[in-house]
């Protein structure tokens, strides 16, 4: 079996043989059953032929009277060629001629003695009335046969003859019945299923005589216009499989197998010039792999490290083979980040802190097409520079260089995000807005670089006044802004007034400056939502701090601010 699984000769070979089997099989069945056919209807034909000429021998020999006769008759049939069974049956199933019934009911009818009875009657009952075949045969007055067994299992044929009551034999019978009896023959078809049996063991050797023959000739064939090709093509295909892309097999004719032989060639040919180009690309790849600046490592479908270029050496601080040895999960002493990034639980980069370096390290399973991982692969880049940057510029885009205080910019973001919080939460929220008071006219007399030391100046008492949850920013010009997180109107005054003494007490070139400040608070009026109404009721605070003579901190709607919300602001 194995032989034929791993020869397409043997295969082509087998479906042919299969194939031819199949039909030879089919055709000697239906010569055989032909044959059988004909050898029991010629039998039949036979045996029904004689059955007529013994009833038109029978009926000869009633009409002249001679019943003793008509009885020695029907023994000396049973001596034909594979009679088994002759007998003349009354329309009752009794055998005739062994009994005196007959003999009293012709001479009753005549009204003389014209038969003399028998000095010994017997009595037998051959077939029962109701056997649907003697039944049809008496009442159709039909000729029937059918097929049964002997006792010592021998195939019979049996076939029932009406004896028809015409007009010669109403001389003696009655003209009333219709049937005066039945004729059963017997005969023995085991001759005749031997000569069916002798035909279908010669078609069988034919057959196989046949088949062996034709199945040598298609052998031959086949192994010279079939099979010798395509093994020429296996054979350069097992060489190609080994290494060699230079094979090409011999195209033998216009046939299916010869533009096979041409599509290998030309598939040959493409393979060489894709693989010498894949060779090139690899080449190129493995060029700009070990000159790289980032780090690289990749792993086969186990998991073992296969490749490391040397920027993942220096940029690891270590060498391939204790890169091999520790696996890709330990590449930065971190694991659990790695299983992570392979299994895609998180985005596909993290940013590490490794001898003293953050490292941002990408990390995935190659797949096939089908999904089916094959290994897995990390890049690392050295970002420690570039995230040093990116601070330095967050931190310009959020601060004023001048003062180093947040900007208006990060002011408006903070407060909007404080007065969602406070709403949501119901905690208080107060600003403290402040401006140095009579600048324009202190930067006319002293100069813009004197301004600016006083407004760094005031950065940093802003600073040291604050606490760590406060945001302290630059407005704009010379004012300023504090945000205080939950904080009430008293906490504000007390963090105002706190300011203003202190700036009140500091001197900038041995000068005194002080500042006028307004504070707002969210307590006691209705959710504020937008942030311009909230500066604007510290400002009008601040307006009113001036008003009052300057150096002193008022709190909008106050008995001493004496301002009122716009009618349209939202408070």
């Amino acid at each position: 079996m194995r032989l034929i699984r791993d020869h397409i000769g043997n295969k082509i070979l087998g479906v042919v043989g299969v194939s031819a089997l199949v039909s030879l099989l089919g055709m000697v069945l239906f010569y055989t059953w032909s044959e059988k056919q004909s050898i029991l209807e010629q039998y039949t034909k036979g045996r029904q032929e004689l059955l007529n000429s013994v009833d038109r021998g029978l009926h000869f020999i009633m009409i002249t009277g001679s019943a003793d006769a008509a009885e020695k008759y029907a023994r000396q049939l049973l001596e034909a060629p594979d009679v088994t069974e002759f007998l003349i049956l009354r329309t009752d199933g009794k055998q005739a001629f062994l009994d005196n019934d007959t003999i009293h009911q012709v001479n009753w009818s005549k009204g003389e003695e014209l038969f003399n009875p028998r000095d010994e009657e017997t009595e037998r009952q051959v077939l029962a009335p109701e056997i649907p075949e003697f039944r049809r045969t008496v009442q159709e007055e039909q000729t029937v046969l059918y097929n049964e067994q002997a006792s010592n299992g021998e195939p019979l044929i049996t076939f029932l003859k009406p004896l028809v009551n015409d007009e010669e034999c109403h001389r003696c019978h009655e003209q009333g019945d219709q049937v005066l009896g039945v004729i059963k023959l017997s005969s023995s078809l085991q001759a005749t299923h031997d000569e069916i049996e002798k035909t279908w063991q010669t078609a069988l050797v034919v057959l196989g005589i046949f088949l062996l023959i034709m199945l040598l000739i298609t052998a031959a064939l086949m192994r010279r216009t079939i099979i010798a090709p395509v093994q020429s093509v296996t054979k350069a295909m097992r060489q190609v499989e080994e290494g060699d892309f230079t094979q090409q097999v011999p195209v033998l004719g216009n046939d299916e197998l010869g533009r096979m032989a041409r599509s290998f060639n030309s598939m040959i040919e493409r393979l060489l010039q894709t693989y010498t180009g894949l060779q090139r690309e690899q080449d190129k790849l493995t060029t700009i792999i070990l000159s790289s600046s980032e780090g690289i490592v990749v792993t086969d479908h186990n998991d073992h490290v296969v490749l490391v270029n040397p920027a993942a050496e220096r940029l690891l601080g270590k060498s391939m083979g204790q890169i091999i040895r520790e696996g890709f999960k330990h590449l930065a002493d971190q694991p659990d980040v790695l299983q992570q990034l392979m299994d895609g639980k998180v985005e596909d980069s993290q940013i590490l802190k490794f001898n003293n370096r953050l490292l941002q390290i990408y990390a995935a399973r190659i797949r096939r097409s089908d999904g089916e991982p094959i290994g897995s692969a990390a890049l690392i880049q050295d970002v420690t520079e570039q995230k040093r940057l990116e601070s330095e510029l967050r931190q310009l885009s959020f601060n004023d260089q001048l003062t180093g205080l947040y900007n208006r910019r990060s002011l408006e973001k903070t407060l909007k995000k404080q007065l969602h919080l406070a709403n949501r939460h119901h905690s208080p929220l107060a600003i403290v807005l402040f401006d140095v008071d009579h600048f324009k006219h202190f930067n006319d007399t002293y100069g813009h670089d004197q301004g600016d030391r006083v407004l760094s100046t005031l950065g940093g008492l802003c600073m040291n006044t604050c606490r760590e949850t406060d945001h302290p920013c630059r407005y704009g010009g010379e004012e300023f802004c504090i945000i205080l997180p939950h904080t009430n109107h008293e906490g504000a005054m007390v963090f105002a007034e706190k300011l203003r003494r202190r700036v009140e007490r500091a001197r900038v070139d041995e000068l005194q400056v002080t500042i006028s400040l307004g504070v707002a608070c969210t307590v006691g009026q209705k959710p504020i939502h937008d942030l311009n109404i909230f500066i604007k009721q510290a400002d009008q605070a601040l307006y009113e701090a001036k008003n009052q003579g300057r150096n002193r901190a008022v709190l909008a709607f106050s008995r001493d601010s004496n301002q009122k919300p716009d009618d349209g602001d939202e408070t």
